[in-house]
């Protein structure tokens, strides 16, 4: 087990990475998500589809064979632009997947609003459709960790592994109580106000609920100790940190193959620190592969 105590810190937006997954402010260093140069995409093996999972088209790149896949989820309005340099050189001997969720990136934009429970289901048809098969390494950074155990709470026969970077984590009593009550509405209207258009605290609930269903999977939990900024001055900062560290415990704790780790860098550790978070993939790959029969 990788455990160690996170020093509190003052600057974590934990509105942010807690409430709201990374929306604001999320680099983008891959562009919009769409299609690039189709000779470049070729040379370094990318295909690139839109495929229709039922009535909207989501954007999918995948290279490479092998499983189990390696699938990636951004954060909450993020694109694969948000991974594509991160893999661009890694994990040449496996499949790897990268894909713009509804209202993101290459992606159509849906009118109606939506909860978590959609984009699972989304990416289950989009992975069916597109011929990838499971098991699957799902990678989830901020909201995409949330997304991807709750893949994992509702396909579980389909998921080999976790590895969930800096998640929002969907387990405990969130540090939303301990927002001063005289900014907690304006709060909860921001976080509801996403470019995903998705009901945010519908969704945890729906995450929380699914969390018993886990399947018994090598976790890997990664968790920033920096923050991206400071937190207004009248907010509780240590103790929101506090609360969000014992969520994240809780999480690991329910599945019994779970790790945590805390990482001394800011909420997009694969940006910051990319070759730990390559590493830390690569590991848990040879893991379940291992555990996958041929």
């Amino acid at each position: 087990m990788y455990e160690k105590i996170a020093p509190y810190t003052a600057s974590i937006v934990v509105l942010a990475v807690v409430l709201a997954g990374c929306q604001a402010g999320s680099p983008d260093p891959g562009g919009s998500g769409g299609a690039g140069t189709p000779s470049a995409e070729a040379s370094a093996g990318w295909i690139t589809e839109r495929v229709d999972v039922g009535g909207h088209k989501l954007n999918l790149r995948c290279r490479g064979t092998g499983s189990p896949a390696i699938v990636f989820e951004n954060g909450l309005g993020g694109n694969l632009g948000t991974w594509l340099p991160f893999v661009a050189n890694a994990f040449p001997s496996v499949r790897t997947c990268v894909y713009d969720r509804v209202n993101t990136g290459a992606s159509d934009r849906v009118p109606a609003r939506r909860t978590g429970k959609d984009s699972v289901h989304d990416l289950h048809t989009l992975l069916d459709v597109a011929a990838v098969p499971p098991p699957y390494l799902l990678v989830g950074h901020s909201f995409g960790g949330l997304l991807s155990a709750m893949y994992a709470g509702s396909y579980p026969a389909e998921v080999a592994g976790l590895v969930l970077v800096d998640p929002t984590p969907p387990t405990g009593a969130d540090p939303f109580h301990l927002v001063p009550e005289r900014d907690r509405a304006a709060a909860a209207a921001e976080q509801e106000n996403n470019a995903e258009n998705l009901a945010f605290a519908d969704t945890l609930k729906q995450a929380k609920a699914l969390v018993p269903a886990i399947p018994n999977i090598p976790m890997l939990v990664l968790a920033a100790t920096m923050g991206m900024g400071d937190l207004p001055p009248t907010w509780p900062a240590k103790e929101m940190l506090a609360a969000r560290n014992k969520q994240l415990r809780d999480l690991t704790a329910a599945v019994p193959r779970g790790e945590l780790r805390y990482v001394d860098t800011g909420h997009f550790i694969q940006q910051l620190q990319p070759q730990l978070v390559i590493d830390e993939i690569q590991r848990m790959s040879e893991l379940v592969r291992r555990a996958v029969p041929s």
